[in-house]
């Protein structure tokens, strides 16, 4: 009788050697290592976007209101006026002459100083 067998592939317990194992334990650290490094590009990456989600729902918020309300506040140059007969200051804006504000004047302000007797007889 001739020593033939067949054979086939089972799994097996395998004891790793020592040499094994510190070769397994480098691979986790150097996994590790890249694991912390994925992570932190994660979290550059996503406060990145949404720094720029924030800025772009401010930017669509501001301009909603912007509609909505149809306005918006700006720094104007304005003409003031003074009307010592009324004893009103008026302040008219430069560009279309509307007038946005009328105020009382102030006790200081009621007596006509020379810049404003020039300006009087000059308009």
């Amino acid at each position: 009788m001739s020593d033939q067998f067949n054979t086939s592939e089972e799994l097996c317990k395998y004891q790793f050697t020592e040499k094994e194992k510190q070769d397994l334990a480098m691979q986790i650290a150097e996994s590790l290592n890249k694991l912390r490094e994925v992570k932190t590009l994660k979290k550059a990456a996503t406060s990145e976007f949404t720094s720029r989600i924030d800025a772009l729902s401010a930017e669509i918020n501001s301009l909603a209101t912007k509609v909505k309300d149809g306005y918006e506040l700006r720094s104007m140059l304005c003409k003031i006026i003074k009307d010592y007969d009324d004893k009103k200051v008026i302040y008219r804006r430069k560009d279309n002459n509307e007038i946005i504000k009328t105020r009382e004047m102030a006790e200081s302000e009621l007596q006509l100083n020379l810049d404003d007797q020039k300006n009087d007889s000059v308009s």
